[in-house]
């Protein structure tokens, strides 16, 4: 069941650049559009996983055979990290498919969309 809200999360995000993809020159609109496909798919991702991290916390106190008690990051927050540092590449890639020129309103909408993962 989490696969398939997995899946629409991933299209309402895809959605939100309907306007910014009309307004992408057409030699880079195949490119744009995985890139986008791309994004949402991590925002998805990064949305469950920030749950995951505020249910189980950031790090876990392991003890070894000396009884020495070290802090370990859980692995929802190091999958959350590396997901965050590849979303961000991603984004790069898509602002430099952007038209310098772009209408206020896609680039209002874009804004909305890193600021808060939703347009």
């Amino acid at each position: 069941m989490k696969k398939k809200k997995l899946v629409i999360k991933s299209t309402n995000y895809i959605k939100q650049f309907d306007n910014l993809l009309e307004v992408i020159p057409i030699e880079k609109k195949i490119l744009a559009q995985e890139v986008i496909s791309e994004l949402s798919f991590m925002r998805s991702i990064l949305n469950d996983l920030k749950k995951d991290i505020s249910t189980v916390g950031a790090t876990d106190n392991i003890k070894n055979g000396n009884e020495k008690v070290s802090r370990n990051q859980t692995p929802e927050f190091r999958a959350y990290m590396d997901i965050s540092n590849r979303y961000n590449q991603y984004l790069k890639q898509l602002l430099a498919l952007c038209p310098k020129d772009m209408p206020e309103s896609v680039e209002n909408d874009l804004e909305k969309f890193i600021i808060n993962g939703a347009a």
